[in-house]
């Protein structure tokens, strides 16, 4: 009997709370507009989402690039199945590593040149390790006389070929003798003869004595071929005292110092040095001694350069170097937007964009062998013109907030089979342009917001001494070379700030930056002592690269730009 009411008792309270919860539920109301009547008007927004298709595209060629490298040396050449043939050349100093005495006489038993591998770019595997025939040349004018461009040529018909048979096989390093009849005439006829004043700076003795070399390498007679990056940089363990980098060494038999002779005297020789010295002492720039820093000028060349156009149709051409990137019209984009606004009846000044994303597909029939060939990352970039004391200072911003994860920064998406970058500031900046007019500054305005898509890798930097990596020793470098030369630093342009470029005019020798770069450099400024490996990205004029995109008149998966953005209410 007992047991029988207890479970009475519990089928009642078990019911009695479903009831009260039950109701309970069913007597809530939901109001997702309560206290909407409290914001103010002109703090509500609506959002909207809208794409329409990218149809002028350009194709030129990078020409007014920096060619100038803090780390590499680049030669090579690539020949494709098509016969299209893309080529590397350097060229760079033969500065002493001291202010040396050269003495009288004597005969140049040697003269060596060695430069260690960086890496190697090629299209097949099986050219990893071909042969290569390399030629160098005595340059007849300095690199400092020249724009700087990646663009830059020399003739080498009208050089002087200095070096015999060397050949390079995809090794660990590229390593020749140069010949003695002008190693000879170079000792006896310019450094022995030297003058005071040639040792005054680095300029004073590429004008003076000698300006430098000049490597290229033979053109591939059927297709294949590889291009070839080496190391600048003379390696040195300041705390051990030993060299492993690149340099040369002449070695001179019988040479007289204040009338003795003497049996063997061996002179070293750095690549591109701003110093005649292996290491410099600490600077505002430098909180210790450090190497020297080294420089190339590296250069490129392409016969894919005659494709250029300024309206692309079925195929979009990325090429590697200095040769052809698109370039997105700037007019065109805001053209297109202002006639969606207007057909909403929105006012531009009340709209804020929120995401802009360039979507650049790429055929999906692309082989992976091909696709080995793309870049990693296509950045969307802007080219910048800044008044200089004496010329036009030209430099290129990237354009992409790297500050924010959430960016897409023109990375390969293999899975979509298409580069998708964001570039929402930057179409904020070209919302706020003017309507385009014949006026002449109008027309660069509209000229410096073009978009231009250029090529970018990730690289391993090591950390090698005091926290700081030789990346970004080079780089503080070029920042301390940039005021004594440019004498502009000009932080971002346009009030686009860090995150988007912050490019500084020339930069020293390179007139592209961006806020990797930025990142990297403050971050150097607070590392500790320690040994690690940093991934960087930046970007990348040596490897080859050959890109085919789906164009304005392609049959499918055209380009577009897909604009996410909020509207003020009245």
């Amino acid at each position: 009997m007992t047991s029988c009411k207890m479970k009475t008792g519990y089928c009642a309270i078990f019911l009695s709370a479903f009831c009260i919860l039950a109701c309970g539920t069913s007597c809530i109301y939901v109001n997702e507009e309560l206290g909407s009547n409290f914001i103010p008007i002109e703090q509500r927004y609506t959002t909207h989402i809208d794409e329409f298709p990218l149809e002028n595209i350009a194709l030129k060629p990078v020409d007014q690039l920096s060619g100038y490298s803090s780390t590499r040396v680049t030669i090579g050449a690539i020949m494709t199945e098509s016969g299209e043939v893309s080529e590397r050349s350097s060229a760079f100093s033969l500065i002493p590593a001291a202010k040396y005495d050269f003495g009288e006489g004597g005969t140049v038993a040697k003269f060596h040149f060695a430069i260690a591998k960086d890496t190697l770019s090629y299209i097949h595997e099986n050219q990893k390790r071909i042969l290569q025939d390399v030629n160098v040349y005595a340059l007849n004018e300095s690199i400092e006389d020249g724009d700087g461009y990646i663009s830059t040529v020399f003739n080498p018909s009208e050089l002087v070929s200095i070096a015999d048979g060397a050949i390079y096989d995809g090794g660990d390093s590229l390593s020749f003798d140069f010949r003695k009849e002008w190693a000879n005439e170079f000792l006896h006829e310019k450094l022995q003869k030297i003058e005071e004043s040639a040792y005054d700076s680095v300029g004073a003795f590429t004008e003076k004595v000698f300006p430098g070399i000049y490597i290229d390498v033979e053109k591939p007679s059927s297709a294949g071929g590889r291009i070839n990056m080496f190391t600048i940089t003379t390696g040195a363990d300041l705390q051990q005292y030993y060299l492993s980098g690149g340099y040369a060494t002449m070695t001179v038999q019988g040479a007289k110092f204040d009338g003795k002779e003497v049996e063997d005297t061996t002179f070293m020789f750095l690549y591109g040095a701003r110093d005649f010295s292996i290491t410099q002492e600490a600077t505002d720039y430098y909180s210790g001694e450090t190497l020297t820093p080294q420089y190339a000028l590296n250069m490129s060349s392409s016969t894919l350069d005659g494709l250029a156009t300024d309206h692309a149709t079925d195929e979009i051409i990325v090429d590697g170097g200095g040769g052809l990137k698109p370039v997105i019209s700037a007019r065109e984009i805001r053209e297109k937007f202002m006639e969606i606004l207007a057909g909403k009846g929105i006012d531009p000044k009340s709209v804020i964009i929120n995401k802009a994303t360039m979507v650049l597909p790429y055929d999906l029939s692309a082989s992976y062998e091909e696709l080995e060939s793309y870049p990693a990352v296509l950045s969307p970039t802007c080219k910048v013109y800044t008044e200089g004391d004496d010329e036009e200072i030209i430099s290129y911003a990237g354009i992409t907030d790297t500050s924010v994860s959430s960016e897409n920064q023109g990375d390969i998406n293999r899975s979509k089979f298409e580069y998708a970058p964001d570039i929402s500031y930057h179409m904020q900046q070209i919302l706020a342009l003017d309507e385009y007019s014949d006026d002449a500054e109008v027309k660069k305005e509209y000229e410096q917001k073009d978009i231009w898509l250029l090529t970018l890798a990730v690289e391993q930097e090591k950390e090698e001494q005091e926290g700081t990596s030789e990346y970004y020793e080079n780089l503080q470098y070029s920042m301390y070379y940039n005021s004594l030369y440019n004498n502009y630093y000009g932080y971002g342009y346009g009030g686009y700030g860090y995150g988007y470029g912050g490019y500084y005019g020339g930069y020293g020798y390179n007139n592209y930056y961006d806020y990797y770069a930025m990142a990297a450099y403050y971050s150097a400024l607070q590392s500790s002592q320690s040994q690690q490996d940093n991934s960087t990205t930046v970007l990348d004029r040596d490897r080859y690269y050959k890109a085919t995109l789906c164009g304005p008149e392609a049959e499918e998966r055209a380009p577009y730009l897909k604009v996410t953005y909020s509207v003020r209410q009245k």
